[in-house]
């Protein structure tokens, strides 16, 4: 049996004490909506990190010593939310070759993972339709999407407010302010 390898042992902080560590200025910035989500989404990360013993779920991982991220069984895109049921932790490497249409995804077979993901294979539309990624012309839309920034002062076509962006840059990297 594989040596579990723990990463990363923090304990669950509440909410409270998680905010207590900000910045007032920060605090400042957003609302108690925004709070909420945040905390919400460190509290399933530490969640689901621990269930799935800080190691990628897809069957014969390779890439032991790469960065872990969630993966959303349910897409955000089409109503997944991020909680413990809906994610599972995958490496960098597969999350990043599922979603550009090179992999599909199967799971370990675990009693602990939710019953709906655990030894089941998930692929990407481009993946199981045969028609690869690159097919479109990125460097036309990102060209547009420039143009679209310049013009309207806005990031892809869509204006980003300050709590956003903060909530963003949190969810990425794992910022603890």
């Amino acid at each position: 049996m594989r040596e579990i390898k723990v990463r990363y042992i923090k304990s669950l902080l509440e909410k409270k004490d998680y905010f207590d560590r900000w910045s007032d200025e920060d605090l400042k910035l957003i609302t108690e909506e925004i709070k909420d989500q945040i905390y919400q989404e460190y509290y399933t990360k530490h969640v689901v990190f621990n269930r799935d013993h800080f190691e990628c779920q897809v069957e014969d991982c390779s890439f032991d010593e790469s960065p872990l991220t969630l993966h959303h069984y349910k897409h955000k895109s089409n109503g997944g939310k991020t909680t413990p049921r809906n994610c599972i932790t995958v490496c960098q490497p597969h999350q990043k070759k599922y979603h550009s249409g090179k992999k599909a995804l199967k799971f370990k077979n675990r009693n602990d993972l939710p019953s709906h993901i655990a030894g089941h294979t998930q692929a990407h539309d481009w993946y199981t339709q045969g028609k690869p990624r690159h097919q479109f012309n990125f460097k036309k839309i990102k060209k547009e999407m420039r143009v679209l920034r310049k013009d309207n002062k806005e990031h892809w076509g869509r204006p980003i407010s300050i709590e956003r962006l903060l909530i963003l840059l949190i969810w990425l990297f794992g910022i603890e302010l």
